[in-house]
């Protein structure tokens, strides 16, 4: 078909109806327009793209990602003996709370490797390159085991979770310990130009809260705390300290003679005289004898008599 028939066809559909000679009009321009270029396509580029590799210090947990801890249930009686109640503590005291966290320093171009050290809660741990896992002269790797945990505040945690508030204690309870400040890991690798003045080094720092999902249970009930006795122990005196009770008993009635006194004349010496019984002595003042007897030698001397005159 020429193109002057198609023109005298598109002015034809223009007189005809305005509106849809444009529409028309349009469809059939934009169809001759694509028509060269159906089968052209624009190539595909790459869809991953290379990252380059971070300079300064990177942090990986490789463990220690679950765990579990025993508790016990101790009795805590009051000094005065009249209540108690139960408190938690660890079951065991040798529990596991090391975790391996892969460690990663990349040393800028151009420096050299100084030092690498992880800090933790319970003491920093250094890396070198002798005994690092990788070490190619610009980046070290190495997995070092390390304890992040403060178990003080391990035991608030699982104390917090089982306690139902009325005193009693849930049986076991699942949840995410959460790491303190104390508690995060933290990275520090330092770096120097060769032949660099003393304190032109560069430090490359990072830290990271260790993750770890805990199962915490009581396996021990009413057990006694040993401080406690202790402290009962302490409360009262001694047996040893107290005063003895002394006992003191009535005193037996003064006998009237001994078994060696002279015998009363049972006839008078001179007619018409009358015999009187012989006046007793006054005792003397000297304190009394708890184990004194009539027949013992002070008792004869005190109360002995002698013959009338």
């Amino acid at each position: 078909m020429s193109m002057s028939l198609l023109n005298s066809f598109a002015r034809h559909i223009a007189r005809r109806s305005a509106s849809a000679s444009g529409v028309l009009l349009a469809t059939l321009l934009a169809l001759l327009a694509s028509a060269p270029r159906a089968g052209a396509q624009p190539p595909v580029g790459p869809t991953q793209v290379a990252a380059e590799e971070k300079i300064g210090v990177t942090l990986y947990q490789a463990s220690g990602l679950t765990g579990k801890i025993p508790l016990k249930k101790v009795q805590v009686v009051h000094p005065s003996g009249d209540t108690s109640h139960y408190e938690l503590q660890f079951a065991s005291d040798n529990m596991n709370t090391k975790m391996e966290f892969q460690a990663k320093f990349v040393v800028p171009a151009g420096m050299v490797f100084k030092s690498l050290e992880l800090g933790t809660f319970n003491g920093p741990k250094s890396v070198t390159p002798a005994s690092a896992d990788s070490w190619d002269g610009q980046t070290i790797i190495d997995k070092v085991t390390v304890s992040p945990w403060n178990m003080n505040h391990v035991l608030e945690q699982c104390i917090a979770h089982l306690d139902q508030g009325n005193g009693t204690f849930k049986n076991s309870a699942t949840f995410d310990l959460e790491a303190s400040l104390t508690e995060m890991v933290r990275g520090k690798g330092i770096a120097t130009f060769p032949n660099a003045p003393p304190g032109s080094a560069s430090v490359y720092s990072t830290q990271v809260k260790p993750r770890t999902r805990v199962t915490a249970y009581i396996v021990e009930e009413s057990r006694r705390s040993e401080a406690t006795r202790e402290m009962r122990r302490l409360v009262g005196a001694r047996p040893a300290e107290r005063e003895p009770i002394r006992t003191v008993r009535p005193s037996r009635p003064t006998p009237q003679g001994g078994s060696d006194s002279a015998a009363p004349a049972t006839q008078p010496v001179f007619p018409g005289q009358v015999l009187l019984p012989p006046a007793r002595k006054p005792q003397s003042a000297a304190p009394r004898r708890l184990t004194a007897g009539p027949s013992s030698a002070e008792a004869k001397e005190t109360f002995q008599r002698k013959k009338p005159h």
